[in-house]
């Protein structure tokens, strides 16, 4: 539902922009090649992986915030 949603909305922020297809010289093949990028997006994604995005992104400031907790992971890496 989520890339469907992507690539509908894609195509009505063509549709409905106050500049116009003319003046951006946007092409049937433009607007179908728009679509597919939005149903496409998310290929290379894995199950639910929009539903980790916040818990990324608060794992990422911790590890920022506090990089003492994380050195000695961190050092096995660097090797």
């Amino acid at each position: 539902e989520h890339s469907l949603g992507v690539m509908e909305t894609a195509s009505n922020i063509i549709a409905t922009s106050n500049i116009g297809k003319q003046q951006l010289n946007i092409t049937e093949m433009d607007i179908l090649c728009l679509r597919i990028a939005g149903l496409t997006h998310d290929l290379g994604h894995g199950p639910f992986s929009h539903v980790y995005e916040s818990f990324l992104k608060a794992s990422y400031k911790q590890e920022k915030e506090h990089p003492e907790l994380y050195s000695e992971r961190n050092a096995k890496f660097k090797k």
